[in-house]
Order: structure tokens, then C-alpha cells, then sequence
């Protein structure tokens, strides 16, 4: 139970990870663009 909770929290700080590195590289694509 233990190994899923902490695959489980890994799993879901990378997706977490992954989109904010998605925003802010469209954050900075805009704002280069205008």
C-alpha cells in the first residue's frame, strides 16, 4: 500500500511538473511573440 501511495504522489508530481513547465514556456512564447 505504501509503494502505491508513493508511486502514486510521484506519478502526480511529475504530470504537475510537466504542466507548469507547459505553462511557462507558453507564457514566455507569448509574451515573446508580442
Amino acid at each position: 500500500m505504501l509503494d502505491l501511495t508513493n508511486c502514486t504522489f510521484l506519478c502526480f508530481s511529475l504530470v504537475w511538473f510537466v504542466l507548469l513547465d507547459l505553462k511557462s514556456r507558453g507564457v514566455r512564447s507569448f509574451c515573446h511573440l508580442s
